[in-house]
């Protein structure tokens, strides 16, 4: 991704979401970042999609009795998300802290279409949710995701009936689907999307967060500038959200072949060149000191 093309965000805190179909790797992704933004000096809180005990416990119930359909699994997947977004993830970005989403809204967008669970909560409830500064959405190739998958003794679970054991089918119409929603929120500038290859070096990862946290803070900015496009960017969002600028619904519209568009956002992903840890530990620690003094 060009770093000259970041959407930053004025509100407090900075929210890094973590995407990706099952065995992509994103947990390891993860715990790299937690130890890096750790090791700079920085406290994080992360949230687990899907962690709530009496949510699983009600879909564990409703799978043992075979009633748990796609709308049902969708309303409970969504209901925990609205617990933890109002109770964790809100009040800690409010308080300007450094919040990494195992999962998010995306993954209730993607998954409602994947299970054909249809988009009406999609369309009632993404708009009143804040979108991520950082995407980053780890793009496995699915037969690698599902050997990984096996590899641990897992099943997979999901509600699309047509697509019961056809396990690589339904982690490729995940991924369509996810691309699919991609695509709308680059066209439309809502959020920055780091495509991230398995293959890649995490640091490459930790240069454009450290990037983007640098252009957040107003490091190397006069401060006639930060006031300049803060003010700016506050006009463009107060505008945006008067139109349901944070409305995730996708429409029929979007729906077009993956390849062209997962092409197009890998070329601008992979622009990046070899960062050494060294230097991007440095710059991390320079953003971290200015990061504390901006949101602490």
């Amino acid at each position: 991704m060009d770093q000259e093309a970041f959407v930053v965000g004025r509100k407090k805190g900075l929210l890094l979401v973590y995407e990706g179909i099952s065995g992509s790797g994103k947990s390891m992704g993860i715990r790299r970042l937690q130890h890096y933004l750790s090791t700079a000096g920085l406290e994080t809180v992360t949230v687990e999609w899907n962690a709530n005990p009496l949510i699983r416990s009600m879909v564990q119930k409703l799978r043992r009795y075979r009633l748990l359909t796609p709308w049902t699994y969708s309303l409970l997947q969504w209901i925990g998300f609205i617990i933890d977004y109002w109770t964790v993830i809100s009040p800690a970005l409010r308080k300007g802290r450094i919040v990494i989403a195992d999962r998010y809204v995306y993954t209730a967008i993607s998954r409602d279409a994947a299970n054909e669970a249809g988009g009406m909560l999609a369309r009632l409830l993404g708009r009143w949710f804040r979108q991520a500064d950082i995407l980053l959405f780890f793009d496995t190739h699915p037969e690698i995701c599902l050997e990984r998958i096996v590899a641990r003794g897992k099943v997979l679970f999901h509600t699309n009936k047509q697509l019961q054991n056809q396990d690589l089918a339904y982690l490729q119409r995940m991924r369509d689907e996810y691309m699919k929603l991609f695509r709308m929120l680059r066209r439309k500038r809502r959020t920055n999307i780091i495509v991230v290859d398995s293959r890649q070096a995490p640091e490459l990862v930790h240069h454009q967060i450290a990037a983007y946290m640098q252009e957040k803070a107003g490091i190397g900015r006069s401060a006639d500038e930060r006031t300049t496009s803060k003010g700016t960017t506050n006009k463009r969002t107060s505008k945006h959200e008067n139109e349901h600028e944070y409305e995730y619904g996708v429409s029929k519209s979007t729906r077009t072949g993956t390849s062209t568009g997962m092409n197009k956002i890998s070329k601008r992903t992979n622009a990046s060149t070899s960062i050494s840890s060294g230097k991007t530990m440095e710059n991390m620690r320079e953003v971290s000191a200015a990061w504390e003094g901006k949101d602490g």
